[in-house]
């Protein structure tokens, strides 16, 4: 596998490579709240459909924004849900020594805004997906990930 510190997005293989791929992908989106963020929506959703996923999404007023449902698995009860957001902290707040969208490695570790918190969530999610289906689930996996999360939530008030 190349050096994580020349990670682009054809140079990983296997299952990690899969990973990587995708944190590489969503790191690239420059999600930040309050703006517009419906190309992440895209991608996420590309990742589900791609899985014959079944994914709905609610709409803010001006559509450039979006919650995300999706489920994997049987109509039964004894759901399990995925909490999370699809936004980032604004990044003007800190000084960044390189492009905080991009996704870079050094030591063995991966950086760029989000990657430890939900878009390194998200990739994990998003990897599993093809794993979920493949088994029999007795209970169902949902997703339901929100826009603007960084900024109070409101959004889960409207919906």
């Amino acid at each position: 596998m190349a050096s994580l510190m020349q990670i682009n997005e054809t140079n990983a293989t296997g299952p990690i490579g899969n990973v990587i791929e995708i944190l590489y992908k969503l790191m690239a989106f420059e999600n930040v709240s309050g703006r517009l963020a419906h190309h992440i929506i895209e991608y996420i959703c590309s990742g589900f459909t791609l899985h014959s996923v079944e994914v709905s999404l609610s709409f803010n007023k001006a559509r450039q924004k979006a919650n995300i449902f999706a489920k994997i698995g049987p109509h039964s009860e004894g759901d399990v849900v995925s909490n999370g957001h699809t936004d980032v902290v604004p990044v003007e707040a800190r000084k960044w020594a390189t492009d905080p969208f991009k996704l870079r490695g050094k030591d063995y570790r991966l950086y760029g805004r989000g990657s430890v918190g939900m878009k390194g969530f998200l990739t994990c999610f998003l990897a599993s997906v093809s794993i979920f289906k493949s088994v029999n689930l007795k209970n169902p996996i949902h997703a339901a990930w929100s826009y603007d999360d960084e900024t109070g939530v409101l959004v889960c008030q409207i919906y």
